[in-house]
């Protein structure tokens, strides 16, 4: 975690009084931004120097009470590199307003948000400036949850406050679309589907770009507030990876220092596993006291595997410490799996009664099926003592290949075992190009009455997301449905599954019009089970399907960029990544009318979810 740098005093341009032998230059200027100023109002700011300038300067000038500050200069000597950028805190103490001016043969201005801290959490952050390199497309998701800026991925800290707010971070890098140093952005919602973007919570040290602050949890502070695990990741150290943990009350800056909590993989395995040791996920375990998962891989290449920690709270004494190692959880060599990445252990019910099934969630890195899926997102559901889990029963969180490091925990407000992931997938990402994304909808956990599977159905509350029930004579037809223009939709229907081994299939054909045969996303139904068809990747179609679906009913949701599917309950569960933000125009029904249940048909314009308080430009 970079130090949190103090808000003043900035070095000001010299003034009348100054000993310089002649008035300095005025400062040439392009770019001027003005900002209602509000009572203790803080500035995060990101900017550099441009190309081969030794400076980049940001002069501040403020109006307030009547009076006008003098003009104040912020300097960066961020070294010559487009990804590094320097921070800057102003804090502020009278309403008035702020002029923010460079020049931009000078000087790059990333990002600069303004909030208040007191109502933060409520209203979220103002957003006073995005560089055009990094905003992303205003016709973007318009329900799920992604950042105004840059790039996304894994979830983290996902978490309920007793004051019944929910906490979502997750790995952010916000001056380009594209990885690197990882930051912990994060958001804050009271009904899982409207989100506040709030201020970025950590930031790599500039001598650590390379990695950053990875994927971590979190859980309620002793004191109140959030404490919070992560792993800390440099390519360039030994060791690469390990456990460190904050604690943050006003939930948009760390109370001190970091502290380690697992400095070192376990001394027994240190031939066994590699460097690869990160993803901390602490939970509430049977007996009361606090677990860890942690993920890693084999030396020998023969797959990923999960650590289990118990911490001794009499060696920890209300900090950070005291994880005891308590062996190898789980091992997963399938398709070539490389580690068990974003692992976790959710309880389905009371986590100390003994009766409690867990999930256990983890994502494979590089694994590939027969099928070609890859990275796969498992679940395995079993019972746990606090030494050993015992596998039941095993499905996937997504059978086709568009999301990964789903993250869940068991919410002692509702009694709800909940659950989110990345709405992309390493398989798409090759590095070079933008790829703007976002995360999926929350998802319940639950038990299945016969308890021999799983439910993950999108979170109940997604229903407040529905503006208006939309006509759907033409769908009940098999006649092509135009969308609303805002591309976000959720669909509903019923399907006779029996009548599919009399009459064949039925397909829900979802399309770009300006994309033809590769902008076509199908969803088929069959005697084979239940099927994803993509026709956009690297040019050729791709098809996913789940055998063992027996689909009677379907839950589609459509945005700008992403399809999320959710048959039976989410008792099978699919999504795809859009490329570029693409938009769905139409939908329409093919197959035979006897095989839909057309008085179940229906179909609502989702409203777009705002996620600022403002934009302040």
């Amino acid at each position: 975690m970079a130090k949190r740098p103090t808000a003043a005093p900035f070095p000001t341009t010299p003034g009348p009084n100054s000993t310089t032998a002649r008035p300095p230059p005025t400062p040439q200027k392009d770019h001027f931004v003005f900002i209602e100023i509000r009572v203790d109002s803080v500035f995060h700011i990101w900017f550099k120097a441009n190309g081969e300038e030794k400076e980049g300067v940001i002069y501040v000038r403020e109006t307030a009470e009547g009076a006008e500050t003098a003009e104040r200069a912020m300097v960066s000597t961020t070294e010559r590199d487009d990804r590094l950028f320097d921070f800057r805190e102003i804090a502020l103490l009278k309403q008035g307003t702020m002029e923010l001016s460079w020049w931009s043969a000078t000087t790059t201005i990333s990002y600069i948000y303004v909030f208040e801290p007191e109502t933060v959490l409520a209203n979220g952050i103002r957003i006073v400036h995005i560089s055009p390199e990094t905003e992303r497309n205003p016709g973007t998701e318009k329900f799920h949850l992604h950042p105004p800026l840059g790039w996304n991925n894994d979830p983290a800290g996902f978490s309920r406050t007793p004051d019944g707010v929910y906490h979502l971070f997750y790995q952010h890098y916000p001056h380009k679309q594209q990885w690197h140093g990882m930051h912990w952005a994060h958001a804050a919602s009271t009904d899982l589907v409207r989100w506040k973007h709030q201020p970025i919570l950590m930031k790599p040290e500039k001598s650590n770009w390379k990695g950053g602050i990875y994927t971590g949890s979190a859980i309620a502070a002793k004191d109140g507030g959030l404490r919070i695990y992560y792993t800390d990741h440099n390519d360039d150290r030994h060791p690469m990876e390990y456990q460190r943990s904050i604690v943050t009350k006003d939930f948009y800056r760390p109370m001190g220092p970091p502290r380690d909590a697992i400095a070192r993989r376990p001394s027994e395995l240190a031939a066994v596993i590699t460097e690869d040791f990160r993803d901390p996920n602490v939970f509430v375990g049977p007996d009361g006291a606090l677990f860890m998962t942690t993920s890693s891989r084999l030396t020998n290449g023969t797959g990923g595997v999960v650590l289990l920690f118990r911490q001794n709270e009499t060696a920890a004494n209300g900090g950070p410490e005291g994880w005891e190692f308590k062996g190898i959880l789980h091992k997963d060599n399938r398709w070539h799996n490389a580690v068990c990445e974003c692992s976790g252990l959710i309880p389905l019910g009371d986590p100390h009664s003994m009766h409690t099934l867990w999930a256990f969630v983890y994502s494979m890195s590089n694994s590939v099926d027969e099928d070609g899926r890859q990275f796969l997102n498992p679940v395995i559901v079993g019972n746990f003592n606090g030494r050993k889990f015992t596998p039941l029963f095993e499905q996937m969180l997504d059978f086709a290949t568009g999301s990964y490091a789903y993250q869940g925990f068991r919410d002692s407000i509702s009694g709800e075992s909940l659950l989110v992931g990345w709405l992309g997938n390493w398989a798409d990402y090759n590095g070079v190009q933008n790829f703007p994304t976002a995360l999926t909808l929350p998802r319940v956990l639950k038990l299945a009455p016969s308890r021999n599977f799983l439910l993950t159905p999108p979170h109940p509350s997604v229903v407040q997301l529905r503006e208006k029930e939309l006509d759907m004579t033409d769908f009940r037809t098999f006649k092509i449905t135009q969308l609303p223009k805002n591309g976000a939709v959720e669909i509903f229907f019923e399907i006779y599954y029996w009548r599919l081994r009399i009459y064949g299939s039925i397909a829900l054909e979802m399309q770009q019009t300006d994309k033809g045969e590769e902008g076509k996303i199908s969803l088929v139904a069959s005697k084979d089970g239940l099927e994803m068809i993509l026709g956009w990747k690297n040019g050729t179609q791709h098809r996913y399907i789940e055998r063992k679906a027996r689909p009677t009913s379907l839950q589609i949701f459509i945005d700008v960029g992403s399809v999320e599917v959710f048959s039976d309950q989410g008792e099978w569960s699919c999504t795809a990544r859009i490329p570029d933000e693409g938009r769905v125009d139409n939908i329409r029904l093919i197959g035979r009318s006897e095989v839909l249940n057309s008085q179940s048909a229906k179909m609502w314009e989702i409203k777009s979810v705002t996620q600022t308080d403002e934009t302040t430009q």
